[in-house]
């Protein structure tokens, strides 16, 4: 190849370079919401948009208020997804609850063995009450 070619090469690698860099930096600078405020947003739209639900006096609070700013998105989404895989496979709802607990530094191991003949018995759809009562009094650490 000649060196006017490797040239136009090089040029063209820098310009690809540069546009990455460009693009990154937009990326980086785009906000982007969480999947909750996003459904929030979808259903204010289709809310305000829709002469239904205008009709029948639903609020947005009715639709968007599944976790009420209670708890910061990850703990809800936590909460949710533990009770979804209890609900899918019944049989390990004991792994499921002991890796719950195991989120509180706090409760000692006899006492989490407490708890958990406690929640094991529980119902799903009381489950979440209790959950969300032993973040209340503990506070969950590390979600990881």
């Amino acid at each position: 190849m000649e060196a006017k070619e490797w040239t136009k090469i090089l040029s063209m690698i820098q310009k690809i370079d540069e546009d990455t860099k460009q693009l990154t930096k937009i990326i980086n600078d785009t906000s982007i919401p969480n999947r909750d405020n996003l459904l929030r947003e979808i259903h204010r739209e289709i809310i305000g948009k829709n002469v239904i639900f205008k009709d029948i006096d639903i609020s947005n609070k009715t639709l968007c208020s599944e976790n009420d700013g209670k708890y910061p998105p990850q703990i809800s989404g936590y909460i949710r997804n533990t009770i979804i895989n209890i609900k899918n496979n019944s049989a390990k709802r004991v792994f499921y609850l002991r890796k719950f607990l195991d989120k509180f530094s706090e409760i000692s191991e006899s006492d989490k063995k407490v708890v958990l003949q406690s929640l094991k018995n529980t119902d799903t759809s009381n489950l979440q009450e209790k959950m969300e009562s032993l973040i209340n009094i503990f506070g969950i650490q590390n979600l990881d």
